[in-house]
């Protein structure tokens, strides 16, 4: 009975440590025990089938636990009810449920092959989370982002090599007990203390790297030239919300270099548009509903502000860009950057342009086009300002490609309303917080409902606006110019790890067919002389 009733228990406490880290930051740690767990729970099972269904079952209980907000932003955002959110929902629980399932698989069928899988395993997990499409593209170096001396890895290779310095710590405890239980006493049992130890001293060297990096930017940070900014948090669906951010800009304290509102926050403009100052012009080259024919009236500062925008000849569908524009005081449009990373479900639907109807059954009534230009906008004074919006935060490339051409520091531009609970935002935060750290640029987020702030160069919050309420963030943005070894080419470990779990697992297999057709041709040698 106790051999029954012990790996459900331990799966059920393993899923919960796994989640525990997404909802409270500062329990960065319960992930490090809970993926112990699994493979624990899968170097010990009977069969690798068994291995994989038991580590997809903690990774579905984990995510589902984690996200628990999801169901409620699924009907917001489409209008349906929980008939077919939840079973929505279950259906994407189980897809992400699927690299757990693997990683449990690999670790119970590869770690007996050798003291090496120490590390293969790992990079396994390192591929799923760079290959396995999702939704959301989290990893678990996002659930450390409160371990900053840790994150700081980032700098030299992404959020890909902090989940690998994560998942090669937490297999040690499982080798070792597979090890004690199973493997037979001798070198192979020696080589794996061995490769333990060699992987405790890299996680030992990675936190002095980190520590003396964060001690180095916050140095380099004070330093360096900066630029005033200020942020304006207000929900721009309410219908005085312009009036609001108008009043708000009105009263800030000190004049900024730039003054940023969310996403969403203009109307919808042609690119033909010179700028606001006219407003018969802007009448003619907006689309229904203009909010405000002259939105950036009394704005005495260069403005970044979030629209949309349309060429001629489009109809009441689109195509559109989501475009964040760039406002001289003088009301013309300086520059536009146009969002090159949709967000799934929210404004395209995976596969649309093979199932006629599948758009519109999600009620996506508009059609938004990705841009394709990542190069900073330039202020008047020179200074290079990286643009991401909403969901790019949370995808590295766009960060590295804007710095990569030259920008001294990051401004979001968000909306989130769909997300109503303040986990769902905070979680939207942390996916972010490393696009500093790869960088090296300080990223000011401006959000409609939160979370307003401006994350430093070492992944720190430095100041916020709490989720929901109405409020302007002032704050000074150092301005900093030199690529980091991620933005050269540490990028690339993700897709290296990709391409020697493949090597590690051809290797295996070759290994194993050749020993048994040598097995095979040995056995027909000793039956034919034995005749």
């Amino acid at each position: 009975m106790l051999r029954r009733v012990l790996p459900v228990t331990v799966s059920i406490a393993s899923s919960f440590l796994l989640a525990l880290s997404w909802i409270w930051p500062s329990l960065w740690w319960t992930i490090w025990i809970g993926f112990s767990l699994l493979f624990v729970l899968a170097t010990q099972a009977s069969s690798p089938k068994r291995a994989f269904l038991a580590g997809a079952g903690m990774g579905a209980g984990a995510i589902a636990i984690a996200f628990h907000w999801a169901p409620a932003a699924l009907g917001f955002s489409f209008d349906i009810g929980p008939v077919i959110t939840w079973p929505l929902f279950a259906v994407m629980v189980a897809w992400e449920a699927v690299p757990f399932g693997v990683l449990a698989w690999t670790a119970a069928r590869q770690l007996a092959a050798g003291a090496g899988w120490l590390w293969g395993v790992p990079a396994v997990w390192v591929s799923m989370e760079y290959a396995w499409p999702r939704v959301f593209p989290w990893n678990v170096a996002h659930s450390q982002t409160d371990f900053l001396t840790l994150v700081q890895l980032a700098e030299v290779a992404g959020a890909a090599g902090v989940s690998f310095c994560v998942m090669l710590v937490a297999i040690i405890p499982a080798a070792l007990v597979r090890n004690a239980t199973r493997a037979p006493v001798g070198a192979r049992g020696t080589a794996l203390v061995w490769h333990s130890a060699i992987a405790l001293a890299l996680l030992a060297g990675v936190l002095v790297f980190g520590h003396q990096r964060r001690s180095h930017w916050v140095q380099a940070a004070a330093s360096a030239p900066s630029i005033r900014v200020a942020l304006v948090q207000v929900e721009p669906g309410y219908v005085d919300s312009l009036a609001k951010m108008r009043d708000r800009s009105a009263a800030i304290s000190r004049r900024p270099d730039l003054l940023c509102w969310p996403e969403s926050s203009l109307g919808t403009y042609c690119f033909d548009l010179p700028g606001f100052e006219d407003e018969a012009q802007t009448a003619q080259m907006s689309m229904p509903p203009a909010k405000d024919l002259q939105p950036t009236a009394g704005v005495t500062c260069e403005l970044l502000a979030g629209g949309m925008s349309f060429e001629w000849g489009a109809t009441d569908e689109g195509p559109f860009f989501q475009t964040a524009f760039l406002v001289r005081p003088d009301q013309t449009i300086a520059a536009r950057y146009l969002k090159q990373s949709l967000m799934p479900i929210g404004e395209y639907i995976p596969g649309q342009n093979l199932v006629p109807g599948l758009r519109q059954a999600a009620n996506l009534d508009e059609i938004v086009t990705a841009g394709s230009d990542a190069s900073p906008l330039v202020l008047a004074g020179g200074q290079r300002i990286g643009v991401l919006m909403c969901y790019e935060d949370m995808v590295p490339q766009n960060a590295r490609q804007s710095v990569a051409e030259g920008a001294q520091a990051l401004v979001c531009l968000a909306n989130g309303s769909a997300f109503e609970n303040p986990v769902a935002l905070e979680q939207h935060l942390r996916l972010g917080l490393l696009r500093s750290v790869e960088n090296r640029r300080y990223l000011a987020r401006c959000t409609a409902t939160g979370v307003t702030c401006v994350v430093t160069a070492v992944g720190e919050v430095a100041e916020r606006v709490e989720p929901g309420d109405e409020a302007t963030l002032e704050a000074d943005l150092p301005l900093l110019d030199s690529l980091t070894v991620y933005n050269r080419g540490g990028f690339l470990f993700g897709p290296g790890c990709l391409v020697a779990a493949v090597v590690l697992i051809l290797r295996d297999a070759v290994r194993g067919y050749c020993g048994t057709r040598d097995r095979r041709s040995q056995a027909g040698i000793s039956t034919t002389k034995s005749r």
